[in-house]
Parts: C-alpha cells; structure tokens; sequence
C-alpha cells in the first residue's frame, strides 16, 4: 500500500517532470546538493521561527521536502517508517 503522502508528492513531481521511474536509484549530485540545501534552509527557519505558523509551515515544507527525496530516489515511505518506528518503539 502506498502512503498518501508519497502519492502526493508523486504528483506533485510529474507536474514538473521529476517522476521516479528507475526505482531505487542515486539521485545526480546536482539535485542531491539543491535538496540538501532545501532541507538545510527549512531547518533553519524553523529554527528561527517566532511563531506557531511559521513554526508549522517550515515543517511542512521539510516534510515535503523529505518525502520528496525519499519519491526521487524511488525508496518506498511506508515499510521504512515502520521499520524505523518499531525499533524506536522497543
């Protein structure tokens, strides 16, 4: 079952033209950098958010921003959220 977020995220990118179609896969270095530094300034502005909107906004975009990377790279959300949380949850 696909999660809803990738789902809309997927969608999101073929509206762009950046569907995932090799399954899992490097990203090129080029986009790798332009999304660490997406993540990097969401982070930061969360960091420096001053109230709850800007607060939630900039998680937001961080979620999108990683659910993105997670669609580009062709990497499943779900069976590797739940692999993570279970061991968190031990």
């Amino acid at each position: 079952m696909e999660s809803r977020l990738i789902a809309l995220v997927k969608a999101m990118h073929q509206k762009f033209g950046l569907e995932n179609t090799e399954g899992p896969s490097h990203l090129p270095a080029e986009e790798k950098a332009f999304r660490i530094a997406a993540l990097q300034e969401e982070l930061n502005e969360y960091a420096e958010a001053d109230d709850l909107v800007k607060q939630y906004d900039a998680l937001l975009d961080l979620i999108v921003f990683a659910v993105g990377t997670l669609e580009r790279h062709g990497f499943p959300l779900l069976p590797g959220f739940t692999a993570v949380m279970s061991k968190n949850t031990q």
